[in-house]
């Protein structure tokens, strides 16, 4: 690519930022959200570096904290594929905390100083924040290095990116020992280098590099690659102040426990917090609390247990687990499947899931493919060869990560792949291959397969799904599918597949209130003084919902003891909550909140007026605080729940109120929206003379559809605020009352 270019019909490249091993990097101006961003783009599209580059996204996409690089969009065009990611203006760490000037791309780098140590100070803690979110959400980074954390040149602030080796450290990854060694030599630790289970504490050694190298201007050991690696192995590495002098001892210390070579005596993410006086990101993990997700749940598992003894028997079985947004779908699954694995040695589980800001094809099937992908990386060539059709390329036109596999078939086999044919012949082979794959992959072990989010799917997913799945002769296998039900009529992938597929249903109910209850009080455990009377107060209020009762819980832990008492209010607690968040997210959850219906991102970007409005959207869904739905106009948002709007609305007071309606009245102006809404923000933000005429408007529109009784209230109302055009309002008014 070269500055002028277009890509995707969307990105105008300005210049090449940089580039890594599978990667580069380019400024470009995103014509779509309006703003600068980087792009990230493969050097070549192999099969694992494919992997790497969307597990990269996925991994992120979903996540929003100020620590992390905040990831847009997956986009390919061909055979290329594009990440695009918030741009960040700077330099790397080492280059930020030794005084070195950021360099452009191009510019010839200064000699670095000597360790600053108030930047260290504002910089170190913010790495640490960074990478204790990335491990509450269950995820090791694998390559920690100063290229991989930025900092802003503006505002200081630490960024940590570049997941492409990230490993998720759930139940879906079953343990951490990955059998290879990945990342870079001079940070990576021990355990690592060895390829050996990893756990939170590999990353902990390589951000020691860092300090290190901060501290003392070089790493701790240069050679070669394997050279680098034994010297690590065996030994603890001496503090920096047996080669530096001035350096603080609590920084000494710190360096000296996180580059401990055993793995077990380096200081947790918490423990490294507290000594900076800082405390860990507030969370609270379901995972970690046991089965109390699960409250209410066991018919639901009894129906997942009953379809996995009748696929096991030899009858393929599809099953559609649905609910509400928070209704526990995801949890249900994976508690299953947990419980499976423990029971069954010999189950393979493939999952994948779709995700709502991709544009790649196959969209609702391709995480899929991929952890296929990964798993038969791990068979030797003879099983490959007993496990893979012959007619595999076809495949690989669908889904690129296949190539590995085709390519040592046809080595083996000594065939030449034939693609001369049309492609509709070319869609049904590859349609037909991934039928025989599965097929094939069920008779060697018992076979799950889960697809959570199938409401992000597309048509094409839903139809290669189809000929995967439908009778007769079916592979022998349990398909789960996960969806939200108010998201399914919508969705372009649900309908066709449900249209298509026999399957089960699994539609999971609200809790109720003793289910509600029970739910409350083992996930307040001691954090109360009277965790019956507050789970109590939560119980009446949630809902039935397992998320919201979650939600509730963590309002009332993170409040503290002001409103920790049997007669706080939901009120009070979400008030304390709300208040903890940045202005920026609070401003735009009060924005939501005013409008008092679902709004469509455009007009509510546009009232928002400037910000970081995308990132600061993600904070709130991932925090639970606001939720999404795609309609026939586009994605529109919504508080998660009647109760924080009420929370959000309370801290405004009139002014701010009325200055929000008129934002969202001049925004909203812009777009077709319904006239008498326009009206009513206008009104609220105590501007009758403009409202008039949109009240009058929505009056002509409710009569030209017949609707008499809604044009006759319209009208009289428009007589109030329009004492001028009286005469002319009151002859409408008697014509729509005859």
């Amino acid at each position: 690519m070269n500055p002028g270019d277009t890509i995707a019909n969307r990105y105008y490249v300005r210049r090449r930022i940089g580039s890594g091993t599978f990667g580069i990097v380019y400024e470009v101006f995103d014509n779509v959200r309006n703003k600068v961003l980087a792009l990230k783009t493969l050097r070549q599209t192999t099969p694992d570096a494919l992997y790497r580059f969307k597990r990269e996204f996925r991994s992120l996409s979903d996540m929003a904290e100020r620590n992390l690089v905040r990831l847009y969009d997956l986009v390919s065009e061909g055979d290329r594929w594009f990440v695009s990611m918030e741009f960040i203006r700077g330099g790397n760490f080492i280059e930020y905390v030794r005084g070195t000037p950021f360099a452009s791309a191009g510019d010839e780098q200064e000699q670095p100083a000597g360790v600053e140590f108030h930047r260290l100070a504002l910089a170190l803690p913010q790495l640490a924040t960074g990478l204790v979110t990335l491990h509450n959400a269950g995820k090791l980074h694998r390559d920690i290095k100063p290229s991989n954390v930025l900092v802003g040149a503006d505002d200081h602030r630490v960024v940590l990116l570049d997941f492409g080796l990230v490993l998720d450290t759930d139940l879906f990854s079953r343990g951490t020992n990955t059998g290879a060694t990945s990342g870079t030599p001079a940070y990576m630790s021990p355990e690592q280098s060895e390829g050996a289970r990893l756990g939170p504490a590999s990353d902990w050694y390589a951000v020691g590099i860092i300090l290190y190298e901060a501290l003392t201007g070089d790493v701790p050991f240069r050679g070669t690659y394997m050279e680098i690696l034994d010297s690590k192995r065996g030994r603890d590495i001496p503090p920096p102040s047996t080669i530096a002098s001035g350096i603080p001892p609590e920084l000494d210390e710190l360096c000296r426990d996180l580059l401990r070579f055993d793995p077990a005596s380096r200081p947790t993410g918490e423990e490294i917090l507290r000594r900076f006086g800082d405390s860990a990101p507030p969370r609270i993990s379901f995972a970690a609390r046991g089965s109390g997700f699960l409250v209410g749940r066991q018919p639901y598992l009894r129906a997942l247990r009953g379809a996995f003894s009748d696929a096991m028997d030899g009858g393929p079985i599809t099953i559609c687990v649905q609910g509400d947004s928070g209704a526990g779908k995801t949890a249900l699954v994976r508690a299953f499947l947990e419980e499976k694995r423990d029971e069954v040695p010999d189950l393979l589980v493939l999952t994948g899931r779709c995700y709502q800001r991709e544009s790649v094809p196959y969209k609702g099937v391709d995480s899929l493919v991929d952890a296929l992908s990964r798993y038969t990386s791990r068979l030797s060539p003879a099983e490959i060869d007993a496990l893979v059709p012959r007619d595999i390329a076809p495949a690989e036109q669908l889904f690129p990560t296949l190539r590995n596999l085709g390519d040592l078939i046809r080595m083996r086999r000594r065939v030449v792949p034939d693609l001369d044919a049309n492609q509709h012949d070319l869609r049904q082979r590859a349609f037909a291959t991934m039928r025989e794959l599965l097929f094939r992959l069920a008779e060697r072990t018992k076979l799950v397969l889960f697809i959570d989010d199938l409401q992000w799917g597309d048509i094409d997913s839903a139809e290669l799904l189809d000929e995967m799945l439908r009778p007769p002769n079916a592979p022998p296998l349990l398909f789960i599918a996960a969806y939200r039900s108010d998201a399914a009529e919508s969705s372009p992938c649900v309908p066709t597949f449900r249209e298509r597929v026999p399957a089960r249903d699994v539609i999971l109910e609200p809790l109720t209130s003793e289910e509600s209850h029970a739910l409350a009080l083992e996930l307040l455990g001691d954090s109360v003084t009277e965790p019956a009377e507050v789970a109590a107060i939560i119980a009446n209020e949630a809902g039935g919902s397992p998320l919201f009762i979650g939600e509730l819980v963590r309002a009332f832990t993170m409040a503290g003891p002001a409103v920790l008492r049997r007669d706080a209010t939901i009120l009070q607690v979400l008030q304390v909550r709300l208040r903890s968040l940045p202005l920026s997210a609070l401003g735009l959850l009060q924005m939501i909140a005013v409008h008092g219906r679902p709004i469509l991102r455009a007009p509510l970007h546009r009232a928002l007026s400037g910000g970081e409005f995308d990132k600061t959207l993600t904070i709130l869904t991932a925090q639970n605080l606001i939720r999404g739905r795609e309609t026939a106009r586009g994605e529109t948002v919504e508080p998660y729940h009647d109760r924080i709007a009420e929370a959000a609305l309370s801290l405004l007071d009139e002014e701010e109120l009325r200055q929000r309606h008129a934002q969202l009245a001049t925004a909203l102006e812009t777009f077709e929206v319904d006239a008498e809404l326009l009206a009513d923000h206008l009104l609220a933000a105590a501007l009758p003379d403009r409202a008039a005429g949109y009240v009058e408007r929505a009056a002509e529109n409710a009569a030209a559809a017949l609707a008499f009784d809604r044009a006759a209230r319209l009208f009289r109302r428009a007589i109030t605020l329009n004492p001028t055009r009286a005469r002319v309002l009151r002859q409408r008014l008697a014509e729509v009352t005859e």
